[in-house]
């Protein structure tokens, strides 16, 4: 899944850094794909890797720990990656909208 958001991401107009880490509160948390400049990160999700109570917590705090961090966290599914055009143009919207509060 992982590489077919890869394939998406290839349209953009920049490319994101692939697994980038973010190290909060003595934790370090890994993002599939990020923009570190501007704290956007691009996650597929997959319920495969994602299910399960202890890995949904998981999820949960590790979503909560990026955003206080002032990340934006965006996460698609494998049906949101059958629409790659659409994907593209909400990525593009969103980096312009957090590059115009940022810059």
């Amino acid at each position: 899944m992982e590489a077919r958001l890869r394939a998406v991401l290839k349209g953009l107009t920049s490319q994101p850094t692939p697994q980038w880490t973010v190290q909060l509160q003595g934790k370090r948390y890994r993002i599939d794909f990020a923009f570190p400049d501007i704290k956007l990160g691009i996650e597929a999700q997959g319920f495969k890797w994602h299910a399960g109570r202890a890995q949904f917590r998981y999820d949960l705090r590790r979503d909560r720990a990026l955003k206080s961090d002032g990340w934006t966290m965006l996460y698609y599914a494998w049906d949101d990656l059958l629409r790659p055009d659409s994907v593209r143009e909400e990525i593009e919207a969103i980096k312009i909208s957090l590059e115009h509060l940022l810059f």
